[in-house]
């Protein structure tokens, strides 16, 4: 993974969607999005993401989005209709500048 640094814009995450079984799922048509927590956050902030193929959701960071330096989680979530899923929760810092 690439190094991330507060205040980077134009970070590109991608995560692949599978089920439980591992077999990939196709996103086309269902509500997709990020749920990140801060350093020190005890909730989320979404991330609205976008389909990439039909099995992964990619978001691009925007200004603002890594605002602090420290751990960062990152799920994904999946809504279709009045289902939800959730995959995975990866952890991954972002580094202050200078370091």
């Amino acid at each position: 993974m690439t190094k991330i640094y507060v205040g980077d814009v134009g970070t590109i995450l991608t995560v692949d969607a599978q089920d439980p079984d591992t077999a990939a799922i196709n996103l086309t048509g269902m509500t997709l999005t990020l749920d990140v927590w801060k350093p020190g956050a005890t909730s989320s902030v979404s991330w609205e993401g976008t389909i990439s193929g039909t099995t992964s959701i990619t978001y691009t960071t925007v200004s603002g989005d890594w605002d602090l330096a420290g751990e960062y989680r990152i799920q994904a979530k999946v809504v279709d209709g009045t289902k939800v899923w959730r995959g995975t929760a990866y952890r991954f810092d972002v580094h202050a500048l200078g370091t």
